[in-house]
């Protein structure tokens, strides 16, 4: 069964210190910022997939983020570099988003070739209802999990994004996630 949500980031190794003086430099010299982007691209685009119709429509929401970054860049006044690109994402894909209902996003969905037919069978429709049951939480816990799983941020980094306290962020995710354990297995055990 696939009820495995992964595993929240468990400590930042993070060398805050010296992605602040980067961004420093990178205020001072914009292609400065490079190493930054290096570091972060893959985690803001998977923030960006989670949240989006396709890859081609995540890159360009991606695009977008880093565009804002750069030119963005004179204000940054210190603090988690991460929360602060992280917040440019959340604002660009809100922005791209306002209005529009989640849908069910099936191209992450792997085709059998040859093996258990059944296992490929169970495993689709266990993704299946995990879509469906992400797509009906509240916006705002969607955000909170993509942020978490897709991001790879901390709890202090994502509090700092949303404007809360580590520790109400570790609670909410707990209770998010919790409650979509109860509801999935009492689909399951429905269906059975």
């Amino acid at each position: 069964m696939l009820l495995a949500v992964a595993a929240l980031p468990a400590q930042d190794t993070t060398n805050h210190k010296a992605e602040r003086e980067q961004m420093r430099r990178a205020q001072a010299n914009p292609t400065a910022f490079a190493p930054l982007y290096e570091a972060y691209v893959d985690r803001v685009y998977a923030f960006c997939r989670r949240r989006s119709n396709s890859d081609a429509e995540a890159e360009d929401l991606c695009s977008q983020v880093f565009t804002r970054v750069l030119v963005g860049l004179p204000t940054y006044n210190g603090g988690m570099v991460a929360a602060w690109i992280f917040r440019v994402a959340r604002n660009v894909v809100a922005n791209h988003l306002r209005g529009r209902k989640p849908i069910l996003s099936l191209d992450r969905i792997e085709i059998p070739s040859e093996g258990d037919i059944t296992y490929w069978v169970e495993r689709d429709d266990d993704r299946r209802i995990l879509m469906e049951l992400f797509n009906a939480l509240p916006e705002n816990k969607r955000e909170l999990l993509s942020l978490a799983l897709d991001s790879g941020l901390t709890s202090a980094a994502i509090g700092q994004i949303i404007g809360k306290d580590a520790g109400a962020v570790r609670v909410e995710l707990h209770r998010i996630i919790a409650g979509l354990r109860e509801r999935y297995f009492r689909l399951v055990e429905g269906e059975a």
